[in-house]
């Protein structure tokens, strides 16, 4: 009897630690890393992207 109430603490820490630790990383795993999504209109790498960055005419003109 006593060898089965370790084994059920042991099952329930085991088991509290592991929901803890999930818990902890709320979905994320790598919550450090940010990636920023790059801006083509700075620094145009050829004119066609040139073009494409420019406001155009305002819709009254066509």
């Amino acid at each position: 009897m006593r060898t089965l109430i370790k084994q059920l603490r042991r099952v329930v820490v085991f088991l509290f630690v592991v929901c803890v630790a999930v818990g902890s990383f709320s979905g994320d795993i790598r919550p450090w890393v940010t990636v920023k999504a790059a801006n083509p209109c700075l620094t145009p790498p050829n004119a066609i992207v040139a073009e494409n960055c420019k406001t155009g005419a305002p819709d009254t003109e066509w």
